[in-house]
């Protein structure tokens, strides 16, 4: 699978095809793009087929006909916003890639624990916000369990 990525100013590390690193002091802006504008294209061409094109009344937000891949970007960047619940910041497990521990405890740290949606590996079907509360509650058992 390619990637697309703007670089703007820095430097990125991959230390595996699933981990990226980027150097703070340096990169101000990493922007993977390409699937962005190829998806914003292959969206619009669906929606002038004939079964869909009925319910067209017009367009919004400056989209327009034969529009260049730097006018889509910009569209894209002016529009862009996440629509779900960010998970999986916070790996758990027992590698050192790993920043929290089966009990949530954060590594090298004493006192501190990872109770939220960043623990999860992947995003859930459905609304994280049931799940997450799960997580509250199983830690706040261990945390119980701990000090009794």
């Amino acid at each position: 699978m390619k990637h697309l990525f703007l670089i703007l100013f820095g430097s990125l590390t991959f230390l595996s095809s699933f981990m990226l690193i980027a150097d703070e002091e340096e990169v101000e802006e990493v922007v993977v793009v390409g699937s962005q504008i190829k998806g914003a294209k292959i969206t619009r061409n669906i929606m002038e087929t004939s079964p869909l094109a009925m319910y067209k009344y017009k367009e919004l937000f400056g989209i327009h006909d034969n529009m260049t891949d730097i006018e889509w970007e910009q569209h894209i960047r002016d529009r862009a916003d996440t629509i779900y619940h960010p998970v999986g910041t916070c790996k758990m497990g027992k590698d050192e890639l790993s920043v929290v521990d089966s009990t949530l405890k954060i590594r090298g740290l004493n006192g501190i624990r990872i109770a939220d949606a960043s623990i999860m590996p992947l995003l859930v079907s459905g609304n994280t916000n049931a799940p997450t509360i799960m997580i509250g509650e199983k830690c706040a058992d261990m945390i119980k369990q701990e000090y009794s």
